[in-house]
């Protein structure tokens, strides 16, 4: 069976995004239900103010709460968590205007850096699997999990999009924790990635290409306008279409890469059922890589 992806091109970020959710409204209500715990992960990479194009826009989050919460049963806890990959995570809430969405949907608000930890083990530098970090629990305890960000460069992986949202957001160790942290080299980050994939990974990707990001992303990159809105089911299809749409070919992803061999997908456009008000193709606009972009295609092992 094909994988749907539904993508909207348009001038404004909430119709945007409800109208992608729409296209696949009986799927994604099949989906959640029955569930219960339902965790919506923007990306906060930082809380400078001045750096608004470089994390989730409250716009985003509202239009995806403004879906689910009809939609979702009465006893369905509704949490947006993070951890602020670089700065404080409440100071990131504040700035960028998450506490009004708390008051005005009645939420939970969750600072994930007080969160209680599971250990778990990613691959070193040695390419053994013998690296110990931690895994949020929140993010084992959900039944559902709803990655909402934007597509951007990387200095690490090439490009950052749903499931590098979830997998790096749900570690623990972070730049700012001063502990040995994930980034191990492009070969063993690539590996890692994937293998986390299986533990924890979106269950809707909704990517909010109403600004996106090029060059020295994810923080110092370049504006760029695409004005679209990508959502899938499927994480992989999801984040395969997006990078195409960004002038990369996914195979040059290593942790996509793995995942289409993992069989967590699918990323083939022939598996791909695309619905939606623009054609993707049309879309394709060749994004300035980040200055590292040659030294981060080194994840293939020899």
């Amino acid at each position: 069976m094909k994988s749907k992806v539904s993508i909207i091109k348009g001038s404004d970020r909430h119709y945007n995004i409800t109208k992608a959710l729409e296209l696949l409204e009986v799927e994604i209500e099949k989906k959640i239900k029955d569930k219960q715990r339902i965790l919506v992960k923007p990306n906060l990479v930082t809380a400078k103010f001045e750096k608004q194009a470089a994390v989730t826009h409250v716009d985003a989050l509202a239009a995806v709460l403004d879906f689910i919460i009809p939609r979702k049963s009465k006893k369905a806890k509704i949490i947006i968590g993070e951890d602020c990959a670089s700065d404080d995570t409440v100071k990131a809430f504040d700035n960028f205007g998450y506490k009004d969405l708390q008051k005005k949907y009645k939420i939970e608000l969750c600072d994930l850096s007080k969160d209680k930890v599971v250990p778990v083990k990613i691959y070193s530098k040695t390419l053994k699997k013998d690296l110990k970090q931690h895994v949020f629990k929140t993010f084992l305890d959900s039944d559902f999990i709803i990655s909402v960000g934007p597509p951007k460069t990387h200095d690490s992986v090439i490009v950052t999009l749903s499931l590098k949202n979830i997998v790096i957001g749900g570690l623990a160790e972070k730049y700012k924790t001063g502990k040995e942290n994930f980034h191990q080299g492009p070969k063993a980050l690539n590996l890692s990635i994937a293998r986390l994939a299986k533990v924890i990974h979106p269950d809707l990707s909704v990517i909010d290409g109403f600004v996106s990001m090029e060059g020295n992303g994810p923080t110092n990159g370049e504006i760029v306008n695409t004005k679209l809105a990508l959502v899938s089911l499927d994480f992989l299809a999801a984040d395969s279409l997006m990078t195409r749409i960004m002038g990369f070919d996914p195979e040059e992803i290593g942790y996509l890469h793995y995942c289409g061999k993992l069989n967590l997908g699918k990323m083939k456009l022939s598996d791909l059922k695309i619905l939606g008000n623009t054609n993707w193709q049309k879309n394709i606009r060749k994004f300035k890589p980040h200055l590292t972009y040659f030294l981060q295609k080194r994840w293939k092992m020899d």
